[in-house]
């Protein structure tokens, strides 16, 4: 379950801690050149509309783990169905998503934006989603 937070509570701080990113919609009309559809991002999530993690780096070629009742279980859709229930949920595993080449852009606690690319560090990815972790975030060059 998710918690509001205060801005005290964000030791690691707030230019250090990604809060939103990019989340491409599910759409069913888009088509590439050999008319196969896009079925990358989400197309809902009870309760809460939207979200994505960092558990996987920004557009991933992993698929999304979803509740069974919200992805699309065939081969163009990049998403695995977890079944249903409370831990489903707890479970749910989005990507940020964007259409843009090579990267995402994110919005960080105290405002800025920045983008990073999809090949950004995993532990780096990972540390920047997390408000009191203690990981030293190198400077980001762009």
């Amino acid at each position: 379950m998710h918690h509001p937070r205060q801005l005290r509570e964000f030791t690691d701080g707030t230019s250090h801690t990604i809060v939103a990113s990019e989340q491409i919609a599910g759409r069913d009309d888009l088509r590439d050149d050999d008319g196969k559809q896009d079925f990358r991002g989400t197309w809902a999530h009870p309760y809460v509309g939207p979200l994505y993690l960092h558990y996987h780096t920004p557009n991933s070629s992993a698929p999304d783990e979803t509740l069974s009742v919200y992805c699309v279980s065939f081969s163009q859709a990049p998403c695995i169905s977890i079944g249903s229930g409370h831990e489903a949920m707890r479970r749910s595993v989005m990507a940020a998503r964007s259409f843009h080449p090579g990267g995402v852009n994110v919005v960080f606690a105290d405002g800025h934006v920045d983008f990073y690319a999809d090949e950004v560090d995993l532990h780096l990815w990972r540390a920047l989603s997390t408000i009191a972790g203690g990981e030293v975030i190198p400077k980001h060059d762009h």
